[in-house]
């Protein structure tokens, strides 16, 4: 957060001693204020007794509950079956309803998990759970005082509530609802169930569970909190490497903001999200659940993630769960994120074409219109499903038989190991194609079922040279990660997914920059279903971008098609890095398979800069900038120190002041200026003028507080 800022609007500022609250996200909370804050800090010392009391573990503090570096580690096993965790789904108002699709088996241990946001630490409310048509405790939310032991309350009122439900038993589907009251703000980030579960006929599983609500913040404006940029979560116990075949970590953020970077760590190995390695939380509903495979990085001594804050402002590290698996995962259902797999620049054009829309079919065309130039790079695309292998030539000419559909590095495959859904792809596409007119066919089997199709074939081709060639850069990323419910084959839902272009030079340089998306299995919402959006950034680009409409060369469309190929203008939104980011909606399935970014830049000409300084109307000094009264008892009063308060703005300025502690009033009562009291301070300053101010400390007779006291004075500037 930034220490010094001005309130155009009103013309008005202020300089402070200190202890000033902090407002937290303001994207969540509408906190809209940026009034100006210099803060001096005022210290005193008592010469009294003094005693300690040590706070239950799970009372409110500030950095964390119940630790401020680590989360606990509630649970930890071995079991044959499984371990269950899943939930979301980000901000949202009372009542708040998560759903949760839990493998069937004997549940041996299960706690249910609440994300609130109270609005502030000051603020009191209740919460009320209702899990699989259970009534659970109804818990007083008390900020600041809470003591509740299953209450995790940390920073400016962020809850993590923790409800043990293994007696209920729960498998397949089942409903948690959230309601709250009270005077806290109330909206839930999130609910996360995780549970352990016997499977007589499952794998070996080992687990460890730690949970806690941990706060991860910068000093703030008054830095009266310091820092607290790291947490750890630690997996105590040896591990038998021969034993297990893969090791997954699953963890949950609250209050995570897109664009600001954090960094997760498995034995000092940074962990990625796709090409995604410096913003782990980065949803833009300030809630993040995340999965990685950690198979290559586990140690048979130890074990421990480690949280770093990064530039967040804050951020809530509530839920880390590691397991361990007999069986390997020789098929994902998820598929693979998009990810980077060509990048340059060419003066020329770049070609990005398909469709046209599902077919059932063991025989697919697509034809291309190819610009005039000479192709330097291109690949081609053929999505399929239900085929035991898939043929492909362009123009005549055989670009690859592909028989292994599984394991097979150029075939993308997801959804069932049996009938899977597959984005296949030709790297020897560029000596075959002509400009102007060109055809591409595929063939499949059709010994799996009855459903053999294809929803299209996709031709990106870099040329250069050609009838309008221009200078530009461009990126193509690849991949087929799969957004689902949680219906069969899936236990749990997968709403979003992202993909990464790093490192723009020069954005501000960039006259037009083009997105283009391609998705197969895709499908009209209608309107009481939430649409499956789009994002670039922080903007809203598109709204149902999947909307099932297949087009091609000759312009057919049709919705039922289940292919979208776009292209949007992200030239306003672009940055250095730049985030694209994928939201299911209402979306059964869908399938994000391609993204491809293409910018074009000025052409190079003589610049003057321009440049200016504005001063503020309003800006007021402070010197010096701490106040130190040394050592006093009760009755005592303390030596004047001077302050010189100067106005630097360009007009005169109207000063007055005011007090806050956490020091039993005894600044608020004792503070005098210019021998009065501070609520009577009020001086008129000249442009480029300065003033001197007396402050002592008086302090009362029945003052009963010990050691070293805090306050705040602030001074408030405004027009005269």
């Amino acid at each position: 957060m930034p220490d010094l800022a001005i309130k155009i609007g009103s013309h008005r500022m202020m300089v402070s001693i200190s202890v000033k609250t902090e407002t937290g996200k303001t994207s969540i909370f509408n906190d809209l204020s940026i009034e100006q804050c210099i803060c001096i800090p005022i210290t005193l010392i008592l010469v009294m007794l003094s005693f300690t009391v040590h706070p239950a573990s799970a009372d409110y503090n500030f950095d964390g509950v119940p630790f401020t570096d680590q989360l606990d580690g509630v649970k930890q096993g071995t079991v044959k079956g499984g371990v269950y965790v899943d939930g979301g789904h980000g901000i949202g108002p009372s009542p708040y309803t998560q759903s949760f699709n839990i493998p069937e088996g004997k549940v041996k241990w299960a706690q249910l998990y609440v994300g609130v946001w109270g609005g502030s630490e000051v603020k009191t409310g209740s919460v009320a759970v209702t899990f699989n048509s259970e009534e659970l405790e109804t818990l007083e939310l008390e900020g600041e005082a809470d003591t509740n032991p299953n209450v995790y309350c940390s920073g400016h009122g962020v809850y993590w509530i923790v409800y043990d439900v293994t007696e209920n038993q729960a498998t397949g589907p089942v409903d948690a609802v959230v309601t709250t009251c009270g005077n806290i703000d109330g909206r839930m980030y999130g609910v996360v169930l995780a549970a352990v579960y016997e499977d007589l006929y499952g794998q070996e599983v080992q687990y460890w569970i730690n949970e806690g609500n941990v706060n991860l913040h910068g000093p703030g404006w008054s830095g009266i909190y310091g820092t607290n940029d790291e947490a750890v979560a630690d997996f105590d116990g040896t591990v038998n490497m021969d034993k297990f075949a893969a090791a997954r970590l699953a963890v949950v953020y609250l209050i995570g903001t897109p664009g600001l970077n954090d960094h997760l760590y498995f034995n000092d190995e940074k962990l990625c999200d796709g090409d995604n390695c410096d913003d782990i939380a980065n949803s833009k509903k300030y809630f993040d659940f995340k999965t990685f495979d950690v198979t290559d990085h586990l140690d048979k001594k130890s074990n421990k993630a480690k949280f770093e804050l990064g530039d967040e402002d804050y951020l809530h590290p509530v839920l880390a769960v590691l397991t361990l698996h007999t069986e390997a995962e020789g098929w994902s259902l998820d598929g693979v994120p998009l990810h980077t797999i060509e990048h340059g620049t060419v003066n020329g054009g770049i070609y990005v074409g398909g469709g046209h829309g599902m077919e059932y079919t063991t025989t697919y065309a697509q034809n291309f219109t190819i610009p005039n130039g000479t192709v330097k790079w291109a690949r081609l695309y053929v999505s399929a499903k239900d085929t035991p292998w898939i043929n492909v030539s362009l123009n005549g000419h055989l670009l690859g038989n592909y028989t292994d559909l599984t394991d097979n590095p150029k075939v993308y495959a997801n959804y069932k190991p049996d009938r899977g859904m597959y984005w296949a792809y030709y790297d020897n596409a560029a000596e075959w194609i002509v400009n102007g007119s060109n055809t591409a066919t595929a063939n499949f089997g059709s010994e799996v079922g009855l459903n053999t199709k294809s929803w299209g074939i996709m031709l990106i081709a870099v040329y250069e040279g050609g009838d309008e060639s221009e200078h530009i850069e461009y990126w193509v990323n690849e991949g087929n990660p799969l957004l689902h419910g949680d219906h069969l084959p899936f236990y749990a839902h997968r709403n979003t997914t992202n993909t990464l272009f790093a490192d723009i030079t020069n954005p501000d340089d960039v006259t037009d920059a083009a997105l283009w998306t391609a998705y197969i299995w895709g499908s009209e919402e209608s309107e009481l279903q939430p649409h499956d959006t789009l994002w670039f950034n922080s903007d809203l680009i598109a709204d149902d971008a999947s909307d099932g409409a297949g087009t091609d060369d000759q312009g057919s469309n049709w919705r039922g098609a289940c292919f979208d190929l776009d292209k949007r203008n992200v030239t306003h939104s672009l940055a250095l890095d730049n985030v694209v980011s994928f939201d299911r909606g209402g979306d059964n399935l869908l399938c994000p398979v391609g993204a491809v970014l293409v910018l074009k830049r000025a052409e190079a000409g003589r610049t003057v800069q321009l440049g200016a300084t504005i001063l503020p109307a309003v800006s007021l000094e402070v010197n010096p900038d701490a106040v130190d009264f040394g050592v006093l008892a009760p009755g005592q009063r303390s030596d004047t120190q001077m302050l010189t308060l100067s106005s630097a703005g360009s007009c005169t300025i109207a000063v007055t002041a005011s007090v806050t502690d956490s020091a039993a009033d005894l600044f608020v009562d004792g503070l005098l200026l210019d021998s009065d009291s501070w609520s009577a301070f009020s001086r008129s300053i000249a442009k480029g003028g300065a003033v001197d101010a007396g402050v002592v400390l008086d302090v009362p007779d029945d003052y009963a507080g010990v050691g070293t006291q805090e306050g705040v004075l602030i001074f408030w500037a405004e027009t005269a």
